[in-house]
């Protein structure tokens, strides 16, 4: 069996889009020429608006600046109308509506006031809120790309497999055309790629990402098996029992793609409130038309009303709510999860139960060792035993390997005087290794075997039994026998560990509030042994998925942690879901969000980052309602020059919009933990 995936290496980060980096620099050429064109356009239209020039010059100038306008339409208006024209087809109002009405307001009365004359004229506002956009916009996306840099490359589930003739010769196929009955092989090392039966070989069968059983399972002939299952050490044929497209990962799939189909939990702020805010705008600034030119002329009708649109330009809602997403979505990424969507930060802000699945999320994937006793414990035999086992082990790629293969330290004098001559698999029992050793001036030879009870002869089950009673473990450990040319020399007990970041991360959790929960297809007692007090064990992937639904009917908002298959139907149901470091292909798929190594902790802090997001979000938004209500009386009271409303919105923007890029900086979060202490390296589960 290979070992364990390393988090790197199964989830490297995507290099930088060549394409994106040259549209990132052509963006920001643009804005820099845009904002340099509009302050120039500032200062003519400030020269000319306080000097007594004659009507040749100021049509000169009104001429350059409109055709700075134009310049600056053509070359940073294109993603505002692109953007205002697709939420226009979807028949939905954003920010992008509130931004043209400004625009479109202050390019009218300027073209107005151009061809009569003497009325005032507005390009270089149209210039300023054009720079204000695009930089908003850019600076947003700037964040998302940073966030999104690190974004797994996803593995798909193998399609094709190996399937028997009746004559015994074989060919590859695609797994969509087998049909009930078919033979298929399955190689070592390889996945499963049918739900069925053994009908020939005899295997250990690594299916914790299926059914989140923590121990290998051994799989002979008549033994079920399930699609996703990892064929360990031997070649088996499987006769299927489904059609390989029914197997139980492809129901999975189409939870996962019902799933989907549900809309999204995550729309911005920004836009529920420009559907609101729109009319109010626009029917203030007509209004403010109307009176206004009955009063005074239709002159200062429009040239207030253009102060009530410029005024109201969205900038909390078009900037600083993506910005703040975006911003907490790169602080998670330097902690080690990589969120997939914006969305994931509203979510995660509103998490009250988180859901953990057990096998390989909250425990190592791989067994460890948890005692070992030898029949003679003398000095000089104790180490040259526990060299023997380790080389053997060291010579394999078996599950059992990494567990044992720490017996003996490399630097250790014996380990180096042991040579492992042959290395043979007992398919579904262990593995067999003629060893030969120097150890105190003397030379030995001999059979080692290292495997289950099953290699265990029956004349020597009795001393056997007698080391194993003698193992400091509990009855849910895995026990594994040691054999010298046929003779119990050691017996080892192997059981699965808790990830070293998982009580620091529970204890995180727990005080920032959300409900914790485990939901496992392993045994009760394994369960149990976890210390979080609610559990259910022994479920289905099935199981898992009505558990969601039933949690989430119930008014819960349920984030849900795993690794395997059997957890990715669920996964797609919660309301967001993260998948661990080395998780199977489909819950990586299914999550919103993946951890890129093994420190559980970088959930609660995400959940943290989230919350205070939403936070950052909420005052955005209570400042942009504020801020545009009390802008829009004064323009109304035509008390505010368009162009000082046009500068007052611009500062606003850049200011709320500077406060979301840092807010989440400024404060710090819970503190990362990193290197626990050995001990708790080291911990097995305690026994319940």
């Amino acid at each position: 069996m290979n070992p364990s995936p390393d988090p790197a290496a199964c989830c490297p980060p995507l290099p930088r889009d060549p394409a994106q980096e040259r549209q990132a620099l052509r963006d920001w050429w643009r804005i820099g020429l845009g904002t340099l064109l509009a302050g120039y356009a500032m200062s003519f239209s400030l020269a000319i608006n306080t000097a007594e020039v004659s009507a040749t010059t100021r049509t000169a100038v009104h001429t350059g600046l409109l055709i700075v306008a134009v310049i600056l339409w053509a070359t940073l208006g294109g993603p505002l109308l692109r953007r205002a024209f697709q939420a226009a087809r979807a028949r939905r109002v954003t920010v992008e509506a509130l931004f043209l009405a400004g625009l479109l307001g202050a390019s009218g009365a300027s073209l107005q006031g151009m061809l009569a004359g003497d009325g005032p004229v507005y390009f270089e506002t149209v210039a300023v809120l054009l720079v204000v956009y695009s930089l908003g916009r850019r600076l947003t996306q700037s964040s998302q790309e940073r966030a999104l840099a690190s974004v797994a490359s996803w593995l798909g589930i193998p399609e094709s497999c190996e399937r028997l003739a009746p004559g015994g010769t074989s060919r590859a196929c695609p797994v969509r055309e087998i049909a009930a009955g078919d033979l298929v092989r399955v190689q070592p090392g390889r996945m499963i790629p049918v739900d069925g039966i053994v009908a020939a070989g005899a295997a250990f069968v690594q299916q914790a990402h299926v059914t989140g059983e923590s121990s290998l399972a051994r799989r002979g002939p008549g033994d079920a098996v399930a699609a996703g299952a990892v064929c360990v050490d031997a070649t088996l044929t499987v006769r299927a029992t489904a059609p390989g497209n029914a197997r139980r990962i492809d129901r999975i799939a189409r939870a996962i793609d019902q799933a989907r189909a549900r809309p999204s939990a995550f729309v911005t702020a920004a836009d529920r409130m420009a559907r609101l805010f729109l009319p109010l705008v626009l029917a203030i600034a007509l209004l403010t038309f109307l009176v206004w030119t009955r009063l005074a002329g239709w002159p200062t009708g429009l040239f207030n009303m253009l102060a009530v649109l410029l005024i109201a330009c969205p900038c909390a809602l078009g900037f600083a709510t993506p910005a703040a997403v975006w911003s907490a979505i790169g602080r998670i990424a330097e902690h080690g999860l990589v969120a997939r969507a914006g969305s994931l930060i509203e979510r995660l802000a509103a998490v009250d139960l988180v859901i953990f699945d057990k096998t390989g999320t909250l425990t190592l994937p791989r067994p460890q060792l948890a005692d070992l006793v030898l029949a003679d414990a003398s000095p000089g035999t104790h180490r040259r035993w526990r060299a023997l086992i380790a080389a053997a082990e060291r010579a394999s790629d078996h599950p059992l390997a990494e567990a044992l293969a720490s017996l003996a330290p490399a630097a250790d004098a014996i380990a180096d005087a042991v040579r492992v001559d042959a290395l043979r698999i007992i398919p579904g029992l262990g593995i067999e290794a003629d060893v030969t050793w120097r150890a105190d001036g003397e030379t030995g030879s001999g059979c080692l075997r290292i495997g289950s009870e099953g290699i265990v002869g029956a004349d020597q089950k009795a001393p056997w039994r007698e080391l194993s009673d003698r193992l400091q473990a509990g009855d849910l450990t895995q026990r594994i026998a040691v054999l010298l040319d046929g003779r119990p020399i050691a017996t080892a007990a192997i059981d699965e560990r808790p990830m070293p970041s998982m009580q620091p991360a529970l204890e995180l959790t727990r005080a920032l509030g959300p409900r914790l929960m485990v939901l496992t297809g392993d045994t009760a007692d394994r369960a149990a042994r976890l210390g979080i007090a609610e559990y259910e064990a022994a479920l289905t992937p099935e199981a898992k998925l009505a558990r969601v639904r039933e949690l989430r009917a119930a008014g819960r908002t349920v984030l849900f942690v795993g690794d395997g298959l059997n957890d990715a139907a669920a996964m797609a149901e919660a309301d967001a879901a993260i998948a661990v470091a080395g998780a199977a292909p489909l819950a990586r798929e299914s999550a919103d969000a993946l951890l890129t190594d093994d420190d559980l902790a970088a959930i609660p802090r995400a959940i943290d980052l989230a919350r205070r997001a939403a936070r950052v979000i909420q005052s955005n938004i209570r400042l942009a309602v504020a801020y545009n209500l009390a802008g829009m009386a004064v323009a109304a009271a035509g008390w505010l020059h368009p162009v000082a409303a046009a500068l007052i919105m611009t500062c606003s923007s850049l200011i709320v919009t500077w406060r979301s890029l840092r807010a989440l900086h400024d404060e710090p979060g819970a503190a990362p933990v990193k290197n626990p202490a050995p001990e708790a390296r080291h911990a097995v589960l305690p026994a319940p």
